[in-house]
């Protein structure tokens, strides 16, 4: 026999692209090498599913990839062992996951059974996703396999014993299909073996079988019955025993409870007797307590001493007179006057308590000195045996923003020959890296021998299997240097592998610290307090969350950035798991080890409540100022940076995401925000650019946004400043320019009602272009601005290419879905339903138009939500007629704007709205309110029709005349899409700005 023979991994997927590529890893993970792998796709019909099984073929040629019909798991099973060359077989489910030793140790177990008496070998198994539970399978008895199957599918087997039992049942199959397989593989003779261990992971999650077997368990088990009848007889005293004890269990147990279920309509009866006559004296209690406390005497007597109560208690927190005098008046007196006055001195008292605060603290200067030790970040990187995720976390690192750091890997004595290899690869390839050797002492000596020989300033200890974003060192150390009362930086984060989560930590809090670790493995941190506090300590579980802690408890606090900056990887029997499952231990050791944590915490925030320590400005940011310390910039046109308010979805950002977009080729971008926002939309931004920066995450104190923005200037070689629709920046202008004179500044406001359109006068002299999308603010800017100020107008733009094009959508079957026949008008209003947007106008015409019995050949329909909603639904139930259809919101309208004919936005305020460019785009006649920029995109009468605001009579004549008049409805349909296309496409937008741009770096 071969010593080394080859294992067969058939894996049967359909429709299970979003998990297969975890399946696949955990197979190419295994320290046993001699394998191959055979994907059978049973005829799957998800878009996602087959694109990546395209993929998987032109990038992993040695996997074998079987196509059929759909046939069911049984077949596709069997058609992927009938080409299987290994002696040795096993069938994982793509959702499924195998241990890195699972090979190595089954295998083993097959290859020292001499007899070939073992059919199968299976394990233990752990369930994860939306259950957690371990499955100790049971040993060979051929009873407790035939009561209940506890072999999990993918147990190693023979394929000679397949071949001998037939293979899996797609004859008879009975929904236990590989249950009864190893029942056929036990009837040819064979035994198996269980390791006690947790090799296998399996996938709990919805829409997997599980529920169906479950819920139809009993005739499932009868087929199973009927199909090994034989089996089951010459077991069926064993079996009955079995069942017969377990039941007997059960009645032990209805026994303890007091339960006898013969009885049980009774027992229910008088129960709720019971229950009724204790409800009943309830009542009559609280009757009585009711009469004794409402009592003149009782209820005066009961508010006394609930106020004394109250003095008692407050007057208990107080301990110190003469630092506690606010808080006296605060706690004690406050709650006692009226609530008018406690309004009134409300401000009076904040006044009081600043003043205090302010004179209590004590500033302390501090100046930040150039490093020049060596790189100023250095990143320790813990491994063993991780020579199949080590190249992907290197690649996190190789992207940084940020590029002055050097990377040290400390090999905690790993023994997988192919991670050893890695190694020696990742040396070959990169010179520059660090690699320490060392025997298995595990992650915390691995981390403290890697700091001990680093030359940074800053440490970031990161796991061998976890990955940085883009901009992780670059923001953690813009906090760390800026800072100085900050010694480490930790993030937000994102899960992936096992389990997938975008991670939203705890806000961090030194207190909360000690119950919760809210602070990521790889927060950065000072190397000289890591001296301070003896480094990490070894073999305690939660080393990293017991360095977290032992840092605060010596006085050095940390700032969380609320940004998803690191990707923390899970994977099945990983660290991750191990730690999860002793969490309790872990967790109490750490406690052992600081018992006086809170107290001692506590006594330094109080201490350091009264200090500020100031950086001199200057010095703020005095390592990070070499353009050499940054990701070189790619060989494009220009450098820009665009001021936004925020990135959560808009109008404006929209028009920014669309014209960025189309010139992210020709210009290196990078943005910055200067408001608190969730910045839903970032997402999108980051196919832009990975250097979006948002300020208020990164500074406690605004005054540092501009030394940061003048540093950013200066390093990325800024050549164009673009502010678009905000006033946050025009402070900064002034001095910006000053040191900057070579920069470009170009203002864009959207429409002139805002505060800052004004304010954006005072800047006039430091701007070169004021810019903007609709020809009403030009003209509010002609009046503002001196006579010379170039205005730009650079009207917004849609993809009618790729999404808002007709063609792309078949007309007839929508409307078809929506009800609407050949000879119809479909006549549309899309928008929030808000007063601004008069949706009330919109089903005036309506009314006007079906009440006249003109609209037989029409049908209304409304798309939208808002405040309004409640009265749009009334109003359309009151008009009563079955052509008028509220359809809610949508997410996606441009199948609805296929089965339309006409666009109605009978607004009373808009800027340049998109919507009216989506219906044009999708060849609708569009009727709009003549406000903000609408005159300017519609031709009236030839490419949509302007009307005066609120007029809902005008409205409908307009429908009556092209109800009327159909070709000249389809000649301004026409009209509409060519429009677009020649001025309002996404690529003439940035053709726009490209040119805007390159007008000002010449």
């Amino acid at each position: 026999m071969n010593n080394n023979p080859k294992v067969s991994v058939v894996i049967p997927q359909y429709n299970l692209g979003q998990y297969i590529g975890e399946t696949i890893a955990s197979v190419e993970s295994q320290t046993y090498k001699e394998w191959e792998l055979i994907i059978v796709d049973d005829g799957s019909t998800d878009k996602k599913t087959i694109e990546f099984m395209k993929i998987l073929k032109k990038t992993k040629p040695t996997i074998l990839i079987i196509e059929q019909k759909n046939q069911g798991v049984e077949v596709a099973r069997n058609n992927g062992i009938e080409k299987a060359q290994g002696e040795y077989v096993i069938c994982l489910d793509a959702d499924d996951i195998l241990a890195p030793k699972y090979i190595e140790k089954t295998i083993r177990v097959l290859l020292e059974d001499k007899k070939n008496e073992i059919g199968f070998v299976t394990t233990w198994v752990r369930e994860f996703g939306s259950r957690k539970n371990l499955w100790k399978t049971g040993d060979f008895d051929i009873p407790s396999l035939l009561m209940n199957n506890n072999i999990h599918a993918a147990s190693i087997f023979r394929k000679e014993a397949w071949k001998k039992s037939g293979g899996y049942n797609n004859s008879k199959p009975t929904g236990y299909e590989d249950w009864e397989f190893w029942i056929s593989i036990i009837e040819k003779g064979y035994k198996w073996a269980t390791i006690h261990e947790e090799l296998f992971g399996y996938r709990i999650r919805e829409g997997s079988g599980l529920q169906f077997m479950k819920e139809n368990h009993a005739s499932l088990y009868s087929k199973l019955y009927n199909n090994h009848i034989d089996l089951f007889r010459q077991y069926s005293k064993d079996i009955i025993n079995g069942f017969s004890n377990e039941s007997d269990a059960l009645h032990r147990k209805q026994k303890e409870l007091n339960l006898d279920i013969t009885n049980k309509d009774k027992i229910i009866e008088q129960l709720q007797k019971n229950n009724e006559k204790l409800q009943q004296e309830n009542y009559i209690k609280q009757d009585e307590l009711n009469h004794i406390v409402n009592s003149r005497l009782i209820s005066k007597v009961i508010i006394f001493r609930n106020f004394l109560g109250n003095i008692r208690n407050r007057l208990s927190k107080i301990k110190t007179i003469p630092k506690n005098l606010l808080h006296i008046i605060r706690v004690v007196f406050a709650p006692f006057i009226p609530g008018f006055l406690r309004k009134k001195s409300k401000n009076v008292y904040n006044k009081i308590r600043k003043y205090i605060i302010e004179k209590r603290t004590k500033p302390i200067y501090l100046i930040n000195s150039r490093w020049k030790h060596g790189p100023l970040v250095s990143v320790v990187i813990p491994y063993y045996n991780r020579g199949d995720t080590i190249d992907s976390t290197i690649k996190s690192l190789v992207s940084q923003t940020f590029s002055d750091f050097k990377i040290i890997i400390v090999d905690d004595g790993s023994t997988d020959e192919a991670s050893i290899e890695k190694l020696k690869e990742i040396q070959a390839n990169y010179s520059e890296i660090l690699i320490i050797s060392q025997n298995n002492q595990g992650v915390a000596m691995a981390r403290n021998n890697g700091i001990q020989a680093a030359k940074g300033k800053y440490i970031v200890c990161l796991d061998s299997d976890d990955l940085l974003g883009p901009t992780f060192i670059e923001k953690c150390i813009v906090v760390l240097e800026t800072q100085p009362d900050v010694s480490f930086v930790t993030t937000y984060m994102d899960i992936f592998g096992v389990q997938e989560d975008i991670f939203k930590h705890a806000e961090y809090n030194p207190i909360d610290l000690y119950s919760n670790n809210m602070v990521i493995t790889a927060a950065a941190f000072k190397k000289e307090d890591w001296r301070a506090v003896g480094g990490y300590k070894s073999e305690i579980g939660y080393e990293d969350w017991e360095f977290w802690i032992n840092l605060n408890e010596n006085g050095y606090f940390g700032r969380q950035i609320k940004e998803h900056l690191f990707n923390y990887r899970t994977s099945f029997l990983s660290r991750y798991i191990e730690d999860k499952s002793n969490h309790y231990r872990n967790g109490s050791v750490i406690k052992s080890l600081h018992p006086r944590y809170i107290k001692n915490t506590r006594k330094i925030l109080e201490k350091n409540k009264y200090i500020k320590n100031i950086l001199e400005p200057k010095t703020s940011f005095i390592n990070l100022s070499e353009s050499s310390s940054y990701m070189k910039s790619r060989d494009k046109q220009g450098n820009i940076l665009i001021a936004v308010p925020w990135m959560t979805f808009g109008g404006a950002e929209t028009l920014i995401y669309n014209f960025c977009n189309e010139i992210k080729n020709d210009f290196n971008i990078s943005f910055i925000t200067g408001l608190l926002s969730d910045h839903e939309w970032e997402y999108k931004f980051k196919e832009i650019s990975n250097e979006i920066y948002h300020l208020p995450n990164l500074f406690r104190d605004d005054a540092l946004y501009i030394d940061f923005i003048s540093n950013h200037i200066k390093t990325r070689n800024i050549d164009i400043l673009h502010i678009i629709h905000n006033g946050f920046m025009f402070s900064m202008l002034s001095e910006l320019k000053s040191l900057h004179p070579k920069l470009k500044i170009i203002i864009t406001m959207f429409n002139s009602r805002v505060e800052y359109f004004e304010q954006s006068k005072i800047v006039e002299r430091n701007v070169d272009i004021y810019e903007t999308d609709n020809k009403r603010v030009s003209k509010d800017y002609k009046k503002l601005l001196s006579e010379d100020k170039e205005i730009v107008v650079i009207p917004n733009g849609i993809n009618c290419i790729d999404k808002y094009n007709p063609k792309l959508i078949s007309r007839s079957k929508e409307r078809e879905s929506l009800g609407i026949k050949d000879d119809e008008l479909a006549i549309f209003f899309v928008g929030r339903l808000s007063e601004e947007k008069n949706p009330d106008v919109f089903l005036e015409s309506a009314k006007r138009l079906l009440d006249a019995k003109t609209g037989k050949h029409l049908k209304f329909f409304i798309i939208g939500d808002g405040p309004m909603r409640l009265e749009v639904e009334n109003q359309i139930k009151l008009i009563n007629n079955e052509r008028i259809r509220y359809l809610g919101y949508q997410s996606e309208v441009v199948n609805f704007l296929g089965a339309a004919d006409i666009f109605i936005l009978p607004s009373s305020i808009e800027g340049f709205p998109l919507s009216i460019l989506e219906a044009m785009a999708m060849e609708l006649v569009v009727i709009a309110s003549d406000v903000g920029a609408i005159s300017d995109i519609i031709d009236n009468g030839n490419s949509g029709i302007v009307v005066k605001p609120g007029s809902a009579m005008e409205i409908a004549d307009y429908i009556v005349a092209l109800e009327s008049d159909r070709k000249k409805l389809d000649e301004i349909k026409v009209k509409a899409r060519l429009a677009v296309e020649e001025k309002y496409s996404n690529t003439v937008l940035g053709n726009n700005y490209k040119s805007m741009y390159n007008r000002l770096l010449k």
